[in-house]
């Protein structure tokens, strides 16, 4: 690998870097937190609201957070079987 591909292959690593400390929520929560206001991300997910701009720090928490990621998606998925047993 050349130089020149070396360093160009560091400045888009640095970049994306920067991307990725740019897209971080300047308010952190914690776990407790999160989960005080899962409900309301789900409902608002599945009623189509963008919550990743809205709730962007709960987004960030639940993409970092394996536990609290786990809790969502059992959430999640309860709530889809929920309106899919509604509308049949």
């Amino acid at each position: 690998m050349a130089n020149d591909e070396k360093l160009q292959l560091d400045i888009d690593a640095v970049k994306t870097l920067l991307q990725q400390i740019n897209e971080i929520p300047s308010e952190m929560l914690s776990c407790a937190d999160t989960y005080r206001v899962l409900d309301e991300y789900v409902d608002r997910l599945a009623s189509g609201e963008p919550v990743e701009r809205l709730m962007p720090a709960v987004k960030y928490h639940l993409e970092i957070c394996f536990p609290c990621g786990q809790e969502f998606e059992i959430l999640r998925k309860a709530l889809a079987a929920t309106l899919e047993d509604e509308d049949a």
